[in-house]
């Protein structure tokens, strides 16, 4: 056991010495889940392409080595955090359940059963081999699974023919992607923060957010069929401090999209020639992780084949160059808690995307979205 979670057992312990109960009881449960996750590594997902500080030579030595490299100690105040940002997405996934609207894939909890691409209004009930009655399932929304090549992702949702994006917005989340915005509205004197100026300055949604909704819209364009729809998405805000929520709607920007699907194919290329690419910031501690540490032998499960167009597929919705993963699948909803940024200081902020106005009905390109990938 690492020291550092060996360390966080003795602060528990210490607290219950204090007959403390309630804080010391879900700390332990969650010190024995740290580090486990079901998160997909031998992919390239939408959420790490979107930061600010990806670096493409990290992606490529996690899918390569089939390991990931995860540095972060246990913070029980900055895992309330994540979680409480999972509760605000069921919350509203849930409304939009109960409304009939919410599209997507869906598994029960009673039987087991997992039905994909459907509203929750066209689900059925199911015949109960124990009972010999018809019983309701008890349907559990998987959100709306994504894969074109090696990127794969999660969706958190879909509403007729736009995909929802929600984001849980506080002072962590401005520290990281806009700490210029959050700057401006520090009051030195007092050291306290404009909580409502900042959000009222919030016209516009963070690049970071608007990046990683192109990048699902171009999954979803590049999947075809029922997914080709999915050419605009709602960025829905919860604003923490106060719980007053906001949407945007983002459409399709192949502007937005096309250079992260250029180092994406350096991923591609360095997995097929087996040269990492290199770093776009000239070493980084997240690609410098990988290399200081040398991994164990191990037998290589997974290989890439190269397959073009129209071989056992649907050549509209496929690009020339594909590279699949043999007995690979993407896990049915990843653990958003294994995915989040770094707390790495960056060199500059990401700050607000330029999204002004009704953008809704703007750069609706379905055509521009199926071009070719750039790899």
């Amino acid at each position: 056991m690492a020291v550092g979670k060996l360390q966080e057992y003795a602060k528990v312990q210490r607290e219950k010495s204090t007959k403390k109960l309630v804080i010391p009881i879900a700390k332990e449960w969650l010190l024995s889940q740290w580090g486990v996750s079901d998160r997909d590594i031998v992919h390239v997902h939408p959420s790490e392409m979107a930061k600010k500080d990806w670096c493409e030579r990290s992606t490529y030595y996690r899918i390569s080595q089939n390991r990931k490299i995860d540095n972060d100690k246990f913070n029980f105040t900055l895992q309330t955090i994540f979680d409480e940002g999972h509760q605000i997405h069921d919350k509203w996934q849930t409304w939009l359940a109960d409304a009939g609207k919410l599209w997507g894939d869906w598994s029960c909890r009673a039987c087991g059963e997992v039905v994909k691409d459907t509203l929750v209004t066209d689900l059925a009930c199911y015949s109960c081999d124990e009972c010999q009655q018809v019983c309701p399932h008890v349907w559990k929304y998987e959100e709306v699974a994504l894969e074109h090549g090696i990127v794969t992702g999660h969706e958190d949702g879909a509403v007729e023919d736009r995909l929802v994006e929600f984001k849980s917005v506080g002072i962590g989340t401005l520290r990281h992607d806009s700490p210029d915005l959050l700057a401006k509205f520090y009051n030195k004197e007092a050291k306290l923060y404009d909580l409502d100026g900042l959000w009222a300055a919030m016209k516009v949604p963070l690049k970071s957010h608007v990046r990683q909704a192109n990048v699902y819209m171009w999954l979803a364009q590049s999947m075809g069929g029922e997914y080709a729809r999915f050419d605009s998405c709602s960025i829905v805000y919860e604003y923490k401090p106060n719980q007053q929520s906001r949407e945007y709607v983002i459409p399709f920007s192949e502007a937005i999209v096309r250079p992260l699907l250029g180092r994406v194919g350096a991923i591609q290329s360095g997995l097929a020639s087996g040269k990492p690419p290199p770093c776009p910031y000239g070493g980084c501690k997240q690609c410098q992780a990988y290399e200081d540490e040398t991994p164990e032998p191990r037998v290589q499960r997974k290989r890439f084949i190269w397959r073009s167009a129209g071989q056992g597929e649907n050549a509209e919705s496929a690009g020339p160059r594909q590279a699949h993963l043999r007995d690979s699948a993407p896990t049915r909803r990843h653990n958003r808690a294994g995915g989040q940024c770094s707390d790495e200081p960056v060199s500059a902020s990401d700050g607000l995307a330029e999204v002004s106005g009704n953008t809704a009905r703007a750069g609706r390109g379905r055509r521009e979205a199926r071009e070719e990938p750039p790899w």
